[in-house]
């Protein structure tokens, strides 16, 4: 459970951690499309290249495996008669949404377009952590860098062209 990495994953698995972000890559451009994130969002090339392969890691740390490294024992000692899954999908929800708000009260986006990032990154957050508890931190990351590639990436820079013109 909640393991850096796992020796035994094997490439299939790894394959199946990346087409879980296809859903989110669908949800996330047909918000732009309608909602219409702001321009500034997406980093310009080659900058985007490190930048967001940096700030994912930062994330996985910082909003992730931190928060689940103190909320684990703290409501493990709280909710000690609680079976261990029923705490462990708590600490996800909780961390979960720690992001999502964190990341909402970071933007000044419209009502529509802030309701959906909040549950957007929610569930993309509940989706990021089993994925760490099912696989690893490698496969975690892995999600979150394929979902990077195209929402930071190739998206990205197809609307930065667009926007542009």
């Amino acid at each position: 459970m909640f393991l850096v990495s796992k020796s035994s994953e094997r490439a299939r698995d790894l394959l199946e951690v990346m087409t879980f972000a296809i859903p989110f890559m669908v949800l996330v451009t047909i918000a732009d499309l309608v909602l219409h994130f702001p321009q500034d969002i997406n980093l310009a090339l080659p900058y985007a290249l490190l930048f967001y392969p940096t700030m994912g890691y930062v994330a996985q740390l910082a909003l992730h495996v931190v928060p689940l490294a103190i909320l684990m024992p703290l409501l493990g000692s709280i909710f000690s008669r609680w079976p261990s899954d029923r705490r462990t999908w708590s600490c996800i929800a909780i961390v979960a949404f720690l992001e999502a708000t964190f990341q909402v009260t970071s933007t000044s986006a419209g009502d529509a377009l802030t309701l959906f990032v909040a549950i957007h990154l929610f569930l993309f957050g509940v989706t990021e952590q089993y994925i760490f508890r099912r696989h690893d931190f490698i496969a975690m990351f892995l999600f979150r860098m394929t979902y990077y590639a195209y929402w930071h990436l190739a998206w990205g820079y197809l609307r930065l062209e667009w926007l542009s013109r």
